[in-house]
């Protein structure tokens, strides 16, 4: 789905509202993800994972615009490396890139065939683009 400010998509207000979705975002009050799986009462209802696809300013601007995003429940992510996507500074020194938080949540859910394409996709990607350097 697409994020708009100003015309949210109603399916994501809808499964916002039934408390069937969870934002991937760190920080305060946040649970890690494995944690939030292992609650039965959220993995019961949850349908879905929302991850803002930009720069950690970006996201935070999001999040900050976006009253449906603020009551749903966060989850962070612990990941054991640095991020490889060097194309642009991370803002944080623990930020993952969108495509890495992906990878990282299909691993955890046990899809790793898609985590390893994603993984490679964005290997490519990023030699790829190195490569014109």
């Amino acid at each position: 789905m697409e994020w708009s400010r100003v015309e949210p998509d109603e399916e994501l207000l809808r499964l916002a509202e039934k408390g069937a979705l969870a934002l991937i975002y760190p920080g305060e009050g946040s649970t890690e993800l494995s944690t939030a799986l292992a609650d039965a009462g959220l993995s019961a209802r949850l349908k879905g994972l929302v991850v803002l696809d930009g720069t950690w300013q970006e996201a935070r601007k999001m999040f900050n615009k976006s009253p449906y995003l603020q009551n749903l429940p966060r989850i962070a992510l612990e990941a054991s490396e640095a991020s490889r996507y060097n194309l642009r500074r991370n803002q944080k020194a623990e930020g993952l890139c969108t495509a890495e938080c992906v990878v990282y949540v299909l691993q955890v859910l046990g899809q790793e065939v898609e985590a390893d394409r994603l993984n490679g996709r964005l290997e490519e990607f990023i030699e790829g683009y190195a490569s014109r350097k």
